[in-house]
């Protein structure tokens, strides 16, 4: 992307279900929202929120569904000159992220993920979802290659409080964590390790 310009992004599930609804917390990072749209419907302040530090807000639903291939539209003009998957982050914040597919419509995790970056063959570690997180919460991570990877926790002060290593698929990855095996509350540092590749995230637990 360029500064200064307008960009109109549309996102599909990747299961092909027509969309009844859908909620989550928008992040927009050096750009600005112009508008959301849930197939040709140009979403109002009745749907949208915003927060403060460029947080939003959304929901949607109708019972006249629209399809997978018309899901969702964002309209953000760009403060800064990069790749657009650096502007966005979905998530539980505020409002918990979930989609509302099926002919019987169901709940379904709504995360984001990019086509065209060849993310299956990247490293790389999202935030968890729902953060901040009471009872459990979700990790998940891409893999370059299949192979052994450890997550590992940790509080701000650098001691280890949470281990896990296994095998995991080439491409994308979850790991589902319980306050049972997470027990601190507060802020928390995860680490995600694989051969030479590393990456950390900030998490917060809630008593």
């Amino acid at each position: 992307m360029t500064a200064g310009h307008e960009y109109l992004v549309s996102f599909q599930p990747e299961q092909k279900q027509n969309v009844f609804g859908f909620q989550f917390t928008l992040d927009l990072k050096n750009a600005e929202l112009v508008d959301i749209f849930a197939g040709n419907q140009r979403l109002t302040n009745a749907n949208i929120a915003r927060h403060e530090n460029n947080r939003y807000t959304v929901s949607w639903n109708d019972a006249t569904p629209i399809k997978a291939s018309e899901a969702i539209a964002i309209r953000v003009a760009s403060k800064t000159s990069g790749m657009l998957s650096d502007l966005f982050e979905v998530n539980s914040a505020i409002t918990k992220a979930e989609i509302y597919t099926g002919e019987t419509p169901t709940a379904g995790k709504l995360s984001l993920r990019f086509a065209g970056t060849n993310s299956s063959d990247q490293f790389t570690l999202y935030q968890n979802e729902p953060n901040p997180f009471k009872d459990q919460t979700v990790i998940a991570f891409e893999l370059p290659e299949a192979g052994d990877a450890t997550l590992s926790i940790h509080d701000v002060n650098g001691r280890e409080i949470y281990r896990l290593t296994g095998k995991y698929a080439k491409g994308y990855n979850e790991v589902r964590l319980s306050r049972n095996e997470v027990k601190m509350s507060g802020v928390m540092i995860y680490k995600l390790e694989s051969g030479s590749y590393t990456a950390t995230k900030k998490m917060i637990g809630l008593e």
